[in-house]
């Protein structure tokens, strides 16, 4: 099973929201990912750049992790 048990675990696997921020290149709008983690949900738009970045950092999140999440959240 997956360490990511939620979007909220994704943006964990950064120091800080800002670094979340930069590294999925929305520059230092920490307020947008701070508004995901209240809903629990990351726009699907996002996940290219979620999967690219989670690899340059040696933690990979997959496409398909990041569907089961949004599966999970439509239950």
């Amino acid at each position: 099973m997956s360490d990511i048990q939620s979007f909220s675990d994704i943006e964990k696997l950064w120091p800080t929201r800002a670094a979340f921020a930069r590294a999925i290149k929305i520059g230092e709008q920490q307020e947008v990912v701070r508004k995901w983690s209240e809903r629990g949900k990351i726009p699907s738009c996002y996940w290219v750049r979620i999967v690219s970045a989670s690899h340059a950092i040696g933690k990979p999140v997959s496409y398909q992790r990041l569907a089961e999440l949004a599966d999970i959240d439509r239950a």
